[in-house]
């Protein structure tokens, strides 16, 4: 009798069991003690033993031992052998099908519109890997991409996990505007619909999931077995939500990226799809790679490669700007801001309390330094909501041990009304813009800027303000980004989040103007942002405007640079990481805006991998503010 192998119940480990075959249970059981490997537990005639180990032991026993493996494993063993084999001798990346990719192909595979020459080519890079990434600019039409590849494998059930019901809503246009019409979209909304899925996933199903679904232990295993009964192409859409998965420090790892990767090995195709793969650390590209090729080594070569950049050069195709047709960039200088007296001081008391805090140099002062940046960002452009929110809360390290003087501080900032001077110049810029006839988007990370701007403006245009947002609190965000996007319509601006509004969807056929009121150090919400309104224009599109940026940054009022210019400098060094790996020289001028060519305010905006960079800056900043302090001066008045 052959040895029985099957999956335990969470699919992560193997049990092996003697039926009849005591002397070929023997010698597995010698070879897991030959290659020093760990049984999960051990009886009389069974064995559990880690998947992955398991596999180990196979490879070296199958010609010896006579096993008898379920379908799902075996097949999961042959895709896993293929990719080993391919990232060893594999990089063949001219060879890409027997098949002929071109238009003629891909509008009889049932797409009527025509495919960009960049996207031919990307697909023949990344139909000559097992699995691959696209890394191509946001914009460049990685979506119709994936769907022209999708039809080349010959895989006909479709898994795409993406951000948010936004980003479903721009695939399912995208099906509709390719006339893809072989393809059924199903949404996932819960587990009761991935349960009809396991049921039933028809061929030409594209089923749509968002990251957070992995949060759910029951969603994952569902999952997996959903992967182990049908041969799926898995596609992670803006795969860079996944960076957190592998971290120097086990405590900072993200449970949706773990998660995920822990349905990797199931899937017969994986496939990525990011603009901004590289947004804090080359750590970030590690997580993606090992979704592709989980436990061949390859998420380790990246990491201790002097070079990381040739390593995964051979896995990904990657479109630049200047390859598209896309309206021009109008450079425009940082627009500096002077703050207010009292707002000065406001930011200067932040400074020295969190300074006072990372003195205290303990583990739990580490993680309240983590707040102090969103802390520093939220009074250059809004001290009034700041001011109202620590004062709401019962404990805050601002209001604690507040003296009689800093309390009127408090006071004064709350009497001097709700929009700031930065939020006023961002508004007359915007009213500008609104004046000629031309929409635009205003960017920032903060619900109550994005309320107090939204007020201002709908009073502006006599419009409802709840439909000029697009963040956590939008109503209806489908509804907004629809009415923003009819062209000769009356609702020419929106305010919006970028963790919203900042992924997958696109907001450029009418509108070619961006304010940013603040920015965050997180480098891939930046960029992706901007291409919210710089995308591939469609063959009958005119370009007759130029793309144009604004950058507000908040200065001190005896002329010196504060946050936003270190956040500034922050994006220029991420950057320049993105730059390197993957050869795109092109996002340079990027770097410092134009001029250099759970909800984010209860979240800290830099991971601790960066705290000790934030913390040398914070003290030359407490130096700096010191020698030209306005708190002290506003304290000594009173």
């Amino acid at each position: 009798m052959p040895i029985k192998v099957r999956f335990t119940s969470d699919f992560s480990n193997i049990a092996i069991e003697n039926i009849d075959s005591d002397d070929d249970f023997h010698f597995i059981k010698n070879s897991i003690s030959k290659f020093y490997l760990e049984p999960l537990k051990e009886e009389e005639s069974k064995i559990w033993i880690r998947l992955m180990d398991f596999w180990l032991i196979y490879r070296k026993t199958f010609k010896s031992v006579n096993y008898d493996i379920d379908k799902y494993l075996e097949r999961l063993f042959a895709n896993h052998g293929i990719n080993l084999q391919f990232l060893e001798y594999g990089f063949d990346t001219n060879k890409s099908d027997d098949k002929t990719i071109d238009q003629e192909f891909l509008k009889n595979s049932g797409f009527k519109r025509p495919f960009l020459d960049t996207q031919i080519r990307d697909i023949k890079k990344m139909i000559s890997s097992p699995n691959s990434a696209n890394f191509s600019v946001p914009g460049a039409g990685k979506t119709t991409t994936l769907l022209g590849l999708n039809k080349l494998t010959g895989i006909a059930k479709l898994l795409i996990v993406v951000p948010n019901n936004e980003v479903m809503d721009s695939w399912e246009e995208e099906v509709s505007e390719m006339k893809a019409g072989s393809y059924r979209v199903v949404r996932i909304k819960s587990n009761k619909d991935l349960e009809k899925l396991l049921q039933k996933f028809d061929d030409n199903t594209l089923a749509l999931v968002t990251y957070n679904r992995f949060l759910n232990r029951e969603s994952v295993d569902a999952i997996i077995k959903i992967l182990l009964k049908y041969e799926v192409h898995m596609v992670l859409d803006e795969s860079h939500r996944i960076k957190g998965a592998i971290r120097k420090n086990s405590a900072d790892v993200s449970k949706t990226g773990k998660n995920i990767l822990s349905t990797s090995l199931f899937s017969k195709r994986r496939d990525i799809l990011s603009g901004t793969p590289i947004p804090h650390s080359i750590y970030d590209i590690v997580s993606q790679f090992e979704f592709l090729y989980p436990n061949c080594g390859l998420g380790s070569e990246i990491k201790n490669s002097d070079v990381p950049g040739k390593k995964i050069q051979p896995l990904f195709t990657r479109t630049v700007k200047s390859e598209l047709r896309l309206r021009e960039i109008t450079p425009h200088e940082a627009v500096r801001v002077p703050m207010s007296l009292t707002q000065a001081a406001l930011y200067e008391l932040i400074v020295n309390k969190y300074r006072a805090i990372y003195k205290q140099s303990n583990l739990k002062t580490l993680e309240k330094i983590q707040k102090a940046p969103i802390r520093q960002i939220w009074c250059s452009v809004d001290p009034h909501g700041l001011v109202t929110q620590v004062l709401s809360k019962g404990y805050d390290e601002l209001n604690e041990n507040l003296k009689p003087a800093e309390v009127k501080l408090f006071d004064e900032i709350l009497d001097g009304g709700r929009v700031s001077n930065k939020m006023q110049e961002a508004l007359n810029k915007a009213e500008s813009i609104l004046k000629k006839g031309e929409q635009v988007i205003i960017w920032s990370q903060f619900s109550n800027v994005i309320k107090t701007l939204s007020k201002e403006l709908g009073e502006i245009l006599n419009i409802d303000s709840e439909l000029l947002t697009l963040y956590g609190e939008t109503e209806d965000a489908s509804k907004n980004i629809e009415l923003f996007n009819k062209k000769n319509n009356e609702f020419k601006v929106l305010v919006a989040n970028p963790k919203k509004g900042g992924e997958g969807i696109s907001l450029h056929k009418n509108c070619w103007n961006a304010i940013y009121v603040d920015r965050s150090y997180d480098c891939a919400k930046y960029l992706q942002s901007r291409d919210r309104i710089h995308r591939v224009l469609g063959p009958n599109d005119i370009a007759p405007e130029n793309v144009n940026y604004y950058i507000f940054e908040s200065w001190h009022p005896r002329e010196f640079d504060l946050i936003d210019r270190r956040i500034s400098s922050n994006l220029k060094r991420k950057l320049e990481v993105m730059i390197e790996v993957l050869n795109d020289k092109e996002l340079i001028p990027l770097s410092l805006g134009e001029d250099d060519i759970g909800e984010l305010e209860n979240a800290g905006l830099i991971g601790m991998e960066e705290i000790n960079d934030y913390i040398d800056d914070l003290e030359l900043e407490y130096e700096n503010l010191k020698k030209n302090s306005i708190l002290d001066e506003y304290l000594d008045s009173l």
